[in-house]
């Protein structure tokens, strides 16, 4: 059960201060904390409900770095407020810990997916090591041969990230990589720490692979200048003057008809430079959607009540002590069925607040920063539409409540076919519900996406 949690990386996990203040084991002196005690602090936080609900609705069990979580500033409108709030500045530990991850672990995804945090795991995977806070504060090491029952925080190292050094291009694990030096002008660092540049891991290892093939330094030239007009094929080209990274495919049309995929086809024989166009799936639309084309998450981008009778509606906003605004997306599967990987957002007032969010004069738009991430949609698992139930939350007895939701899938050389699908979803009986609006695969989710109303609630749902 742990191995997936410990892996090997380029991290060690940082110890309680002592006299040795290495890059690798001690934050400096006044910067901020160490990795387990910043598990420490989030233990402590997690203890609070309305702080857990918040980290399970952000954080989900996909892996983000500290530096997603937080602004260049160490202030953010989730994690930031919150370790500072404890005494652990973020920025502290973004500095010296650049690749700190943070992600939730659910022992059985079906059935614990939104359930609260319980433990907090600090991982050390070097030494394929991790120490595990319990609910009591408690603190053991475990194995990868543990067994994780309840829902748990997981820091860890970012494996698909490597932190450099830009002065002395060492990596965090002592490793050098001088030898990229001139050639790390092609790409760009996706964060920058007052102590290390972050890069994809796939970036830096294409720039090793293409710096074992040339003998000396670029200085200040351009691949294209030195070989890929000299008339030879040299180095990493794949012909002469054509090919590789930097150079020009070269043309070759042979491999059009031999049945298989491969030159620069993007299909069996079709695509590419030098192929036919291939045949584009058009899909429920009839045509390529946005989605189509960026096949990427959808996110809730912003969202305000939509008039002054509405905010009358909720006017109660204030007075609640958990989350305010709650926020389900359902959605069918081939199989008729509501899909087990619904979302669940909340929004606390808090937030509202410290934006000087809504009355019944502004009615304003509250724009999520980040935007809240919903699902990567694919038409051919859940179909062509998506249903958004809004919700204000208030305190009361437990009900149900039933939703549908209706979806076409399009499954290609087959057909379409309409499902219609139902769930119940549990709510306060003193919940205020502020109406349902369907969100379809064919809509348009370029700048802010397109707006949809639910009579009550106004929101855009965009791709980035």
């Amino acid at each position: 059960m742990l191995g997936i949690l410990i892996t090997s990386c380029q991290k060690e996990l940082i110890d309680e201060p002592t006299d040795d203040l290495s890059i690798n084991q001690n934050l400096k002196r006044g910067e901020g904390l160490t990795r387990l005690e910043v598990g420490k602090s989030l233990q402590r936080l997690i203890k609070n409900r309305s702080t857990n609900r918040m980290l399970v609705s952000t954080l989900g069990d996909d892996e983000l770095p500290l530096f997603q979580l937080a602004d260049s500033k160490g202030e953010s409108s989730m994690l930031g407020d919150l370790l500072n709030e404890s005494n652990t500045p973020v920025k502290g530990i973004e500095n010296v810990d650049p690749l700190l991850n943070l992600f939730i672990y659910y022992p059985n995804e079906e059935e614990d997916f939104g359930k609260p945090i319980v433990n907090v795991v600090v991982v050390d995977e070097q030494n394929k090591e991790a120490v595990m806070l319990d609910a009591k504060g408690n603190t053991s090491e475990i194995s990868d041969n543990s067994e994780i029952t309840q829902v748990t925080l997981v820091l860890k190292t970012h494996e698909s990230l490597v932190a450099l050094n830009p002065r002395t291009l060492i990596g965090l694990d002592g490793r050098s990589y001088v030898l990229i030096k001139d050639m790390l002008r092609f790409i760009t660092p996706i964060k920058t720490t007052s102590s290390h540049d972050i890069y994809e891991k796939g970036d830096i290892e294409d720039l090793e692979n293409v710096t074992t093939m040339i003998p000396f330094d670029f200085d200040d030239e351009d691949p294209w200048d030195l070989f890929c007009s000299n008339g030879i094929q040299d180095f990493w080209e794949d012909g002469v003057d054509c090919g590789g990274p930097f150079c020009v495919p070269c043309q070759n049309t042979e491999t059009c008809n031999d049945g298989v995929q491969n030159g620069w086809e993007t299909g069996i024989d079709c695509g590419g430079p030098f192929c036919e166009p291939c045949e584009v799936y058009a899909g429920v639309c009839g045509y390529e959607a946005d989605r189509d084309v960026n096949p990427s998450k959808d996110y809730l981008h912003k969202f305000k009540l939509a008039d002054c009778g509405s905010w009358k509606a909720v006017h109660e906003i204030w007075e609640g002590k958990y989350y305010e605004f709650r926020i389900d997306v359902i959605f069918a599967d081939a199989n008729g069925e509501v899909s087990n990987v619904r979302k669940t957002k909340s929004i606390h007032r808090k937030y509202l607040r410290k934006k000087k969010w809504g009355s019944c004069k502004e009615t304003m738009w509250y724009d999520f920063s980040p935007d809240l991430d919903i699902v990567t949609w694919d038409p051919l698992t859940y179909g062509d539409a998506m249903k958004y139930i809004w919700t204000e939350e208030d305190t009361g007895a437990e009900i149900s409540i039933p939703f549908t939701i209706k979806s076409k899938f399009e499954i290609p050389g087959i057909g379409g076919f309409e499902v219609s699908a139902g769930i119940t979803l549990k709510f306060k009986d003193k919940d205020d519900l502020l109406g349902e609006s369907v969100v379809e695969y064919c809509d348009n989710t370029e700048g802010h996406g397109t707006a949809y109303n639910t009579g009550d609630v106004a929101f855009y749902v965009r791709q980035h």
